[in-house]
């Protein structure tokens, strides 16, 4: 077979007139000025700071207090990531998800530069809207995850390998890979599965170059960047590694049909539902015309191996939907590709992905009007309608436990739940020195990991907990409540949270 991208070997065709390049209706121009909008419109909604952090947000924040490199659950670059948003804009959630957006924007522009590359400057110009309009990456881009920086380094990773796989200034692109996939992994340990897909490629479309150094090269380049986190989790018993394992849950019955479907659903809403069908077809009804296509063949190769471990857990176990996530970078331009080819039903099929862009689009700003929206048509919302049920709370909680602190000062404060904890340390400034329960003395998460709390034995500690009998009052000679702040959310959501105060550890 030839090799796949063999046809990006020789440059696009470059137009010497027009701003917008080779063809001046689809040019990097024009694309750029849509992304800076997109990304200007997330950044303004983003600074109306109308949404609290969620507690994994609220977590990576912590971290971020404490650069390293290595934290329990993930690797390192998130908390860099937000040290630097917070650098610039300070502690409040802008400062936190600030870069969000901007990371969304480069992958855009990249999957701009991946399909010209292949194919020609309009499927690059309709990749990159594809993506941008996704209605996962709408809603990824005003929240800040482990994904966001994942997904910009996997297209920069593509990329730079579909440029390697060209004869001329090779070596330097294969540096590129080794850096995206060092970086990558240090985002997200399932940047690893770019190797796989890599090699998968190289080994049914390029094995000429599996003979040479500079594949190989860029992998230990790769190996080199995420070498400290490796050192980090060595000297913390693996803890990262451990915890990436724990996540699939293999544990008991490994049959879950259910399950396997429920992860596929929710793929129509990551993706957009004909998006993700017509990818579905591709890879599962015209997988033999992949296989033959140069372009696609490559394209399909970085998607293959994701969505096979993907699939298998969810089957196995359960898999959450954005496990998936890093498929629809070459995924995009794959279904892009085959919406513009020439042949029957050719303007349904752009009219369909077009269709997509516009119809994602409108989902788009109604995320980030849906507030808005409701408050003027007079609805109310519920735990149920409310896409951002998850990030209410936490202000409301900081300010209550603010007040008790002051009328009864503790030297210690103590959770008993990983989100719960992160949220008070984010919404409570100048807490006492904070510490999380683990009932079997086992290390379960960062927090724990930092500090013990069996260490302060013998001083007052003030308990925050969901649970209206925590399990560990037990453990203490003086267990006395405190109060219960009660927070309203929705008319079928209030919160609950029990104060105590703990003092003199059992042995």
């Amino acid at each position: 077979m030839a090799a796949p991208g063999a046809a990006s070997r020789k440059p696009p065709p470059r137009s010497s007139t027009g701003f917008f390049g080779a063809d001046e209706a689809y040019g990097f121009g024009l694309l750029f000025s849509i992304v800076l909008v997109a990304t200007a419109l997330r950044v303004l909604v983003l600074s109306g700071n109308d949404y609290p952090l969620y507690g994994d947000e609220a977590q990576y924040w912590a971290w971020s207090r404490h650069l390293d490199w290595g934290y329990y659950s993930k690797p390192p670059l998130i908390a860099w990531l937000i040290r630097l948003g917070t650098l610039w804009l300070g502690d409040s959630e802008f400062g936190v998800r600030a870069l969000s957006p901007f990371l969304h924007g480069g992958t855009a522009l990249l999957l701009y530069l991946i399909g010209r590359r292949l194919y020609d400057a309009r499927i690059g110009f309709w990749s990159a809207l594809v993506y941008a309009s996704l209605p996962a990456v709408s809603l990824s881009s005003l929240l800040m995850s482990t994904d966001v920086p994942l997904l910009f380094f996997w297209a920069l990773g593509l990329y730079c390998y579909l440029r390697a796989n060209e004869a001329v200034g090779a070596r330097r692109w294969w540096v590129g890979v080794g850096l995206a996939i060092g970086l990558g992994t240090l985002s997200k340990y399932s940047m690893a599965l770019f190797v796989p897909s890599m090699l998968l490629h190289l080994w049914v479309a390029r094995r000429d170059l599996l003979r040479t150094a500079p594949p190989w090269l860029a992998i230990a380049l790769g190996f080199v960047l995420i070498l400290p986190n490796i050192v980090w989790n060595a000297a913390n018993g693996f803890v990262s590694y451990l915890h990436t394992a724990d996540n699939a849950n293999l544990h008991g019955s490994l049959l879950h049909p259910g399950k396997l479907l429920e992860f596929l659903g929710a793929q129509l809403g990551v993706f957009g539902p004909a998006l993700f069908l017509i990818l579905l077809g591709l890879l599962l009804l015209r997988f033999r015309g992949l296989l033959r296509d140069q372009k696609r063949w490559l394209l399909t190769a970085f998607i293959l191996p994701q969505l096979a471990l993907a699939l298998a857990i969810a089957f196995m176990s359960r898999a959450n939907a954005n496990w998936a996530a890093p498929i629809y970078v070459s995924g995009t331009v794959l279904v892009t590709g085959w919406a513009f080819a020439e042949g029957a039903a050719a303007r349904w099929r752009r009219g369909l992905l077009i269709g997509s862009v516009v119809f994602h689009a409108l989902i788009g700003g109604g995320i980030y009007a849906f507030h808005d929206i409701a408050h003027a048509m007079g609805i109310e919302l519920t735990a149920k309608t409310d896409p951002f049920r998850r990030l209410m709370g936490g202000r409301k909680l900081g300010r209550a436990v603010q007040a008790i602190l002051e009328q009864q000062p503790a030297p210690v404060l103590m959770s008993d739940d990983r989100m719960l904890h992160a949220e008070l340390l984010y919404y409570l400034p100048g807490h006492p020195p904070a510490v999380e329960w683990s009932e079997d003395g086992k290390v379960h998460d960062e927090f724990q990991l930092e500090a013990d709390a069996r260490q302060f034995r013998d001083v007052p500690i003030l308990l925050v907990s969901r649970d209206e009998h925590p399990a560990a009052l037990a453990h203490y000679a003086e267990a006395e409540p405190v109060s219960v702040i009660t927070i309203p959310v929705y008319p079928d959501l209030t919160l609950r949270y029990h104060l105590f105060r703990l003092r003199g550890l059992k042995q």
